[in-house]
């Protein structure tokens, strides 16, 4: 497996070495210093519909890309670099609608970010946008809001408390929900939309709470010095389960953390009131829980069949345990079963080296494209050619890349 990489790695180093001269005269520092980019990938629920944001050298705008053709489509027209993020997309339940926030975060003062110095409000603002591109409105001044499964009403944070907004009566006023200390934050709606759970931050610790829209009472599942996080909910809005990770104190910064308490996944019964321990991590390797994987808003996702699925990578590297290493799902079913997810079936010596391959097959196609595109044709029959066939590596005349023999 580490020969194989190894031959990977050495073919696609030529080729850079090859591109470098070439593209370093081609470009110039405004070119490395403004790169267009997106980000904030999202979809709509019946996936019909993908949104993001797009930063064109400091322009910030909303994206869409529509089925079959998935075309994409600018739906905001915000001009220069203005410093302004956006952020938080999501679909309304329909599709028909799209939420994002722009503005900037705090610092400690409680002062939003101004890098361009704008005479205006910074702060951050939820705004909504119909999918065809109009109908362009500030809902409020807030963040870090969730969407009730009926589309009617947005939950949302400010001043570190949770409030709500009616999304289909426009002359509505916004509502405070309760008063709690700390900060708020992962507002996740019961299936059936009559609670909602939250998250209330207090610095070294966190508690998951639930208010209920029925009897507006708020109530929590536990109480602990430890950090309970991503709740989840069962799809009969009867249980909630959640994550517990071991406070630790006096921990230094960049510090790397490799063994501490394990964390575990509880789960709160709220016909019964109670709350139980249903899975726990080994204790050295895997103990200490990852939360760096980009683009998740949970790291407790429902799966089908009433399943709990989370990341876990006990090992590092190839291994021979059933969970495969670099992606490290495992699921646990509310009925009390913990299991593996095989993916196709292949060990995980066999998964890497298929993943590994496909990597390397695509690097190498994108290579070789833009040589074949950019330089002249003279120069590339001259130059590169000779080298790609030392490398025995192959350009298709349907400008596909054929590696298979480079790596025997």
């Amino acid at each position: 497996m580490g020969y194989l990489k190894l031959k990977i790695m050495k073919r696609l180093i030529v080729i850079c070495f090859i591109l470098i001269p070439y593209f370093s005269l081609a470009q110039t520092i405004s070119d490395y210093l403004s790169p267009s980019f997106p980000t904030d990938l999202t979809a709509s629920s019946n996936g019909k519909t993908i949104a993001w944001v797009f930063n064109n050298k400091g322009s910030r705008n909303v994206y869409i890309a529509e089925s079959p053709l998935f075309k994409a489509k600018q739906l905001t027209s915000y001009v220069g670099d203005d410093g302004m993020e956006i952020n938080s997309l999501q679909f309304t339940p329909s599709g028909n609608q799209l939420l994002f926030v722009r503005g900037n975060s705090n610092n400690t003062s409680g002062e939003p970010a101004n890098p361009a110095f704008l005479q205006t409000s910074t702060s951050r603002n939820a705004w909504i946008i119909n999918t065809d591109g109009g109908n362009l409105r500030k809902l409020v001044t807030g963040f870090n809001f969730s969407i009730s499964p009926d589309g009617k009403t947005l939950a949302y944070t400010t001043g570190n408390q949770v409030w709500t907004l009616s999304l289909s009566d426009t002359v509505s006023k916004t509502q405070k929900l309760f008063q709690s200390r700390g900060g708020q934050t992962q507002l996740r709606w019961s299936p059936d939309g009559n609670m909602l759970s939250f998250v209330s931050n207090r610095n070294d610790h966190s508690y998951i709470g639930i208010y209920n829209f029925l009897s507006q009472e708020v109530k929590y599942a536990e109480t602990s010095l430890d950090k309970d996080t991503y709740p989840q909910w069962s799809p009969d809005s009867k249980q909630l389960a959640y994550i517990r990770i071991p406070d630790i104190n006096n921990l230094l910064p960049f510090t790397p953390v490799r063994e501490s308490n394990p964390w575990s996944i509880r789960l709160f019964d709220l016909q019964t009131g109670k709350t139980k321990e249903i899975w726990k991590a080994a204790t050295g390797k895997g103990s200490v829980f990852v939360d760096d994987i980009p683009v998740a808003e949970n790291l407790l996702w429902r799966g089908a069949d009433s399943q709990l699925i989370f990341p876990y990578e006990k090992d590092v590297g190839p291994h021979s345990s059933n969970l495969i290493s670099g992606l490290g799902l495992a699921y646990y079913n509310y009925k009390g079963n913990l299991n593996a997810y095989k993916g196709n079936g292949n060990t995980c010596e066999e998964q890497e080296t298929m993943e590994s391959e496909r990597a390397a097959s695509a690097c190498l196609q994108t290579m070789a494209n833009l040589l074949k595109t950019n330089l002249d044709q003279d120069i590339y029959q001259k130059c590169i050619e000779p080298i790609l066939k030392i490398l025995n590596i192959t350009i298709l005349e349907n400008d596909e890349i054929d590696f298979r023999n480079s790596l025997a």
